[in-house]
Formats: C-alpha cells, structure tokens, sequence
C-alpha cells in the first residue's frame, strides 16, 4: 500500500511541475476588446481611403469690373431689339493661366453689397498683361488698379442668371475662380508635404 501511494505522489508532483513550467501567457486583452480594436483600425483604412479619393474645387481669387454687352434679341411678333446684359472681366494671377478654361466655375460678390452669384468662363485670354498694360486696355480706375500687383491674364465670365447692367456697371468685382481639384487630404500641411504638391 505504501508503494502505491508513493507512486502516487510521484505521478502528483510530476503533474504539478508540468503544469507549473508550462508557459503561461496572460490574459491581457478580451477577445471583444480585439475585435473591436480590428473593426476600429478597419474604419479609419477605410476613412483614410475615402479621403484620399475625395475632391475638393481648388479656387485662386480674381479680381475684376462688370462690362456691359449688347444682344440682339426677337420675338414672335417684333423685330430685332437690342438687350443689354452685363459680363465680368477678371484678373488673373498669370500663374493660374495654364490651369484656367472656359466652363470653370466662379463665384461672385459685387461691390459693397455683397451680391453674391454664379458664373461661368466664357473665354480666357492668353495674353499676358502688367497692372499698368491693364489698366490702360480697360480703363481701370486707380482703386481698381491697386488689386493688380502682379501680371495677369483676363477672364470674360457670363453670370448664370441675367444681371442688369445698368445697377452695376462699373462696378468692383471679387471673385473666386475653380482652378481645379484636390483630395481632402492635401489640404493637411504635412500630408502635402509628403506627397510633394
């Protein structure tokens, strides 16, 4: 009897020691704790994706003066008459010229009233004028002349909804040209850097 319970206790300890070497690892982290740790990192991947595909316009701003044109417009029953529509001229920074062409999109504010509106390029010249080329082809006041510090190319831009030129003519235009799109990213100054833009 003493013999078994020797073996016993032999095959006891030989158990215990067993167990007690194995290594054991610590229980650090829940499984739903590391799920959720995976779906998070999987959201902001997606996140990171979405934004890198994103665009946002690009504007340069524009300067410029409202120019009245004339149109011939019939009707049904009258003969040809002559209606007055009013276009912007802006100024562009000569750097943008490559990046500007007709279709673009512009918003417009207009003199001290703040009206604020639509328009789209008409034509872009290519021509490059100095401020005082400028203001000597289309007859700048000096106000008008001081916005232009630097070459500049010319936009003609059509307003979407009828503008009346007699209100306005004359009139101090700002503006904000499309000049293209970027990803939401790059608007991020150390991103930017990254992707040499």
């Amino acid at each position: 009897m003493p013999a078994q319970r020797q073996l016993f206790r032999e095959q006891a300890l030989k158990y215990y020691m067993q167990k007690k070497e194995r290594d054991v690892l610590p229980r650090l982290i829940t499984p739903p704790f590391f799920i959720c740790t995976w779906i998070l990192f999987g959201l902001c991947v997606l996140a990171l994706v979405i934004a890198w595909e994103s665009k946002v316009p690009q504007y340069v701003a524009a300067t410029g003066l409202i120019e009245q044109s004339t149109t011939s417009v019939t009707g049904a029953s009258e003969t040809s008459r002559a209606s007055e529509t009013a276009k912007f001229r802006l100024f562009v920074p000569s750097a943008y010229a490559s990046r500007l062409h007709p279709g673009e999109r512009v918003e417009i504010q207009i003199g001290a009233d703040n009206t604020h509106m639509l328009a789209t390029v008409r034509e872009v010249t290519s021509e490059v004028l100095g401020p005082v080329e400028a203001q000597k082809r289309y007859h700048l006041s000096s106000n008008e002349a001081q916005s232009l510090q630097q070459p500049v190319v010319t936009l003609l831009v059509q307003p979407q909804k009828p503008l009346s030129t007699h209100a306005y003519v004359g009139s101090q235009v700002k503006a904000q040209v499309q000049v293209g799109e970027q990803n939401v990213l790059s608007l991020l100054p150390e991103i930017n850097q990254l992707i040499g833009r």
